[in-house]
């Protein structure tokens, strides 16, 4: 039977009275609710009245009865967050309590003012002993039973409290309510009360953790990118650098878009920190999991590159590399194809251009942080290569000869573009140093391999420590662009290989000029160093012939033949050690031999002077790289070379056989007088 509508206030009371019986039905709480909404409509409730009804029976969508405290506004009433559509718990206000004459606002305020929750806040709620120990047991087991009273001797135990509850946070075990809850108290960043309530018990006055405090650090209630809850230590925070392209769906993430408001942040107490034990993670999660999509795919080699790179940054101890080495004897790693994992003993790294390897491991980066990494992983590093070159090697030396004759520019790139002349000396001094070592061969064949009889890679060139090895002419773009990546690390400019390639194309002058351009600041060579006919010829007059690189090559050679010849003979004749200068040597203070040619290629009608005692000897060097027994032998002489000749007290030609081998070549001094007609 329905209840009648009565004509005074007093049945308010009877209302609240009602509620609690059994005898309670959809209708009466209707006609209960449509009593009470008119007489707020007529201003004739109080506050208080609002606050008595909290506990108000009201029907949801589904037909239920719930408190009004507990239930929120359909999406019926535009409650400030909509719900319905996407949590399902049964807990919505039906849209039967309106009649036709109603406003739909003016029923939203009324059941608002009884408690019926629109959005996510602070909310008081009362629960009995019994309520609060099947709900919360771990917490009730916190609040003790009894304590003495101290009026009357004997335990007083607590029947009911109120506590202070964000609303609806004890729902939030469920994913998808729990992402729209905190989504709410986020961007509103609601208010954080107190951590610790006190519980008046008898005369005593006990102080214990919240219950809002411990649902939020014991219950699952936080959602992850999982598409589950999980309790905030267990969670990782959004906020974490880049911790969705480390983590994606392996690691447990806080499923929030926003920035976490800083009080929140310390409040919720969500992990803050990556460290080797998620990388890890996260690396077996990609190798397990089966069900990848193409983009997915694609996202993982772009997460095992990111972690690879976090992981050669951090500053690991030894026990965490012990730890990698352990788990990578029972999980495996992706390989460079982008879609197998093998097992990290089983996959390889070449370090070395133009090799390969079966079962590569998926690397971007090859740098060193990198390598050192993978190596404690398990994989083979193939940095390092076997030459196998052949028999027919012959030593050369005008490689040699260009890198001492433009080696004061090279000095110059090596203190980059530095404006100190000392650290331009030493740099130079250290260059001629290292090219004393410096041996180069020519020979017919090179391969390498890293043991790997299947992979022999053909060659054009090599190097091992000090020396270097090449096929065909070190000139030729191919054979240089083999040579000079050694050679910079060999000379420490190991970032500078296109520019001495072109310093080793280039004639001396022409280096000058392109490290000017370049801004190196070319003063920082003396001048003495640095030829003085700024237009340098390129054509050298011997005879009618045109000049070519070989002939420049092969005079070269020739000229660091008599050098070396003509500082072993004034050492022996004089018993005195020699002292290298910047033109050339001296011995003592007898002998100073100045030799043209020794930094840059000039056109001088002679290529040595010696002042010995006083007097001066002009000598110019004719290489060929024949023996001496062969026949018609051809000596070129330029006209300016003839003058000298005619003019100089003493005028040799040193002659020079088999310049070109490192072991027959043989020098022979000719002294030539030219009579007048």
């Amino acid at each position: 039977m329905g209840v009648k509508e009565p004509s005074d206030l007093s049945f308010i009371e009877k209302s609240i009275i009602a509620q609690g019986k059994t005898y309670v039905t959809k209708e009466n709480a209707i006609v209960i609710g449509r009593y009470l909404f008119n007489t707020h409509k007529k201003g004739l409730l109080q506050e208080w009245h609002y606050e008595q009804l909290y506990n108000l029976n009201v029907i949801t969508t589904k037909n239920s009865l719930v408190s009004s405290n507990e239930s929120f506004l359909s999406d019926f009433y535009e409650p400030e967050l909509k719900l319905e559509q996407t949590y399902f718990q049964d807990f919505f206000i039906s849209s039967e309590y309106i009649e036709e004459k109603d406003l739909k606002s003016e029923w939203k305020t009324f059941f608002i003012k009884i408690g019926v929750n629109e959005t996510i806040s602070w909310t008081k709620k009362n629960l009995s002993r019994i309520e609060l120990q099947s709900k919360y047991p771990e917490y009730f087991s916190i609040i003790p039973s009894g304590v003495p009273n101290q009026m009357w001797g004997f335990p007083n135990d607590f029947y009911s409290y109120e506590f202070n509850l964000v609303s609806f946070i004890e729902l939030c075990k469920d994913y998808y309510f729990s992402k729209n809850f905190w989504a709410i108290v986020l961007i509103k960043n609601l208010p954080i009360k107190q951590g610790h309530i006190d519980l008046g018990i008898g005369y005593y006055n006990l102080r214990i953790q919240s219950l809002n405090n411990w649902i939020i650090k014991n219950e699952p209630i936080i959602p992850n990118t999982q598409k589950n809850c999980l309790k905030a230590s267990q969670t990782y925070s959004s906020v974490i650098p880049q911790i969705k392209e480390i983590g994606g769906k392996y690691l447990p993430i806080f499923d929030f878009e926003g920035a976490i408001p800083p009080d929140w942040q310390e409040y919720l107490g969500l992990k803050e920190t990556l460290g080797l034990h998620e990388y890890l993670e996260v690396l077996k999660g990609i190798w397990m999991d089966n069900t990848v999509s193409e983009m997915q795919q694609r996202e993982n080699q772009k997460r095992v590159v990111l972690i690879y790179e976090k992981l050669s940054l951090l500053n690991l101890h030894q026990s965490e590399m012990d730890e990698i080495r352990e788990w990578s004897k029972s999980n495996k790693l992706l390989a460079k194809n982008g879609t197998d994992f093998y097992y990290p003993n089983e996959l390889a790294i070449v370090t070395v251009e133009g090799f390969r390897a079966s079962n590569l491991a998926y690397v971007e980066k090859t740098i060193p942080e990198i390598i050192k990494l993978l190596r404690n992983f398990g994989i083979k590093i193939i940095d390092k290569v076997i030459p196998t070159i052949s028999n027919s090697k012959v030593e050369i030396t005008d490689l040699k000869t260009k890198l001492q004759q433009i080696s004061p520019l090279i000095a110059l790139v090596a203190v980059e573009k530095s404006k100190n002349r000392k650290e331009w000396e030493d740099e130079y001094e250290r260059i001629r140093k290292k090219l004393s070592a410096i041996r180069f061969f020519e020979t017919t064949e090179i391969y390498l391999s890293y043991g790997n009889d299947d992979d022999r890679q053909k060659r054009s060139s090599c190097a091992e420590n000090d020396n270097f090895y090449y096929v065909g002419k070190w000139y030729s773009p191919r054979v240089l662009d083999g040579l000079v990546e050694p050679l910079g690390s060999f000379l420490k400019i190991r970032y500078a290989e296109r520019i001495l390639t072109v310093l080793l194309l280039e004639s001396f002058s022409e280096g000058i000029e392109y490290l000017i351009e370049k801004g190196f600041d070319i003063s920082l060579i003396p001048e003495e160093l640095i030829n003085s006919n700024e237009s340098e010829i390129r054509m050298i007059n011997q005879g009618n012939r045109a000049y070519n690189q070989s002939d420049e090559d092969l005079g070269k050679q020739g000229e660091l033949v008599v050098f070396e010849n003509l500082k072993q003979k004034y050492s022996q004749k004089y018993s005195q050690s020699v002292e290298e200068t910047l033109t050339g040597f001296r011995v003592g203070a007898k002998v100073e031999v100045f030799w043209r040619n020794k930094n840059n290629t000039t056109t001088a009608n002679h290529d040595f002077k010696v002042v010995e005692l006083g007097k001066e000897i002009y000598i110019d060097s004719k290489a060929t790289p024949y023996g001496k027994n062969i026949e018609k032998v051809c000596l070129y002489i330029s006209g300016g070379e003839l003058d000298l000749m005619e003019t100089a007290e003493k005028y040799l030609i040193a002659r020079v056989y088999n310049a070109t081998s490192s072991t027959n070549v043989e020098v022979e001094f000719v002294r030539l007088q030219i009579d007048s007609p």
